[in-house]
């Protein structure tokens, strides 16, 4: 399953995670983006994303900063560019 953090502070907490585990898990990838103004599909994709597998996004801590329309916006990405059995916590 790949796994992908969408995050704005993805990079700094990828490398609190490395400090701790001393490695990332090979099927982890942070994608550092701005959700109201960057395009989720173009980020992902150039982080490695696929469509095709199934993915687990985890964006803890994010939602309450954006405004609705990226949250919708954000949702609505999941259920149209996952594949089946993807989940977003």
């Amino acid at each position: 399953m790949g796994e992908y953090l969408a995050y704005s502070q993805a990079v700094h907490f990828g490398q609190r995670v490395q400090e701790i585990l001393g490695a990332l898990p090979p099927a982890v990838t942070y994608v550092a983006m701005d959700f109201t103004k960057d395009d989720l599909l173009e980020r992902l994709v150039s982080a490695g994303y696929s469509e095709e597998a199934k993915t687990f996004f985890l964006w803890e801590g994010v939602v309450v900063y954006l405004p609705e329309s990226a949250v919708r916006e954000t949702l609505h990405f999941v259920r149209d560019h996952s594949a089946p059995g993807s989940l977003i916590a």
